[in-house]
């Protein structure tokens, strides 16, 4: 059987097609997130982690993303984070609001060793909230170990 130079052309045309889809994708088309997050402090002051207040929210879909990230900008960390390791610290801690923001640009935050990927709307559900935690969770290893809590 002979194998032509154009058989050869098209394999070699669809394996460079392969080869150039990206691995990972950084960012989901359309999503972004609202809400609040905030530094977790220690005793001394230095920054242990982030708890977030976040929801994912279609872009496209505009009364409905605006009423998802009101309701969302109106809930009470204090209440939220009560029964939580830093609920001492939670009267020190300086609560930033955020809309329509790309999903990145908040989850670099939220980075640690079981969810790597600053894309944080991969780990979420849309209209969904999430009470989000971030924290060092072994301080004497090098590297520390870090883990992220997503809980709807």
């Amino acid at each position: 059987m002979k194998i032509s130079f154009q058989h050869h052309a098209v394999v070699l045309a669809m394996l460079a097609a392969v080869l150039a889809v990206p691995t990972s994708a950084y960012a989901q088309s359309g999503k972004r997130v609202c809400g609040m997050y905030a530094p977790i402090p220690n005793s001394t002051g230095e920054i242990v982690g982030y708890a977030g207040i976040i929801v994912k929210v279609d872009n496209g879909n505009g009364a409905k993303a605006n009423q998802a990230c009101d309701d969302v900008h109106k809930v009470k960390p204090n209440n939220t984070f009560a029964n939580t390791a830093f609920a001492p610290v939670l009267p020190y801690m300086t609560w930033k609001n955020f809309s329509s923001t790309a999903c990145e640009n908040i989850g670099k935050y939220f980075t640690s060793t079981d969810h790597p990927d600053v894309d944080m709307c991969m780990y979420m559900a849309t209209y969904k909230g999430n009470a989000i935690v971030k924290s060092q969770v072994t301080p004497a290893t090098t590297p520390a170990t870090t883990t992220t809590s997503y809980t709807q």
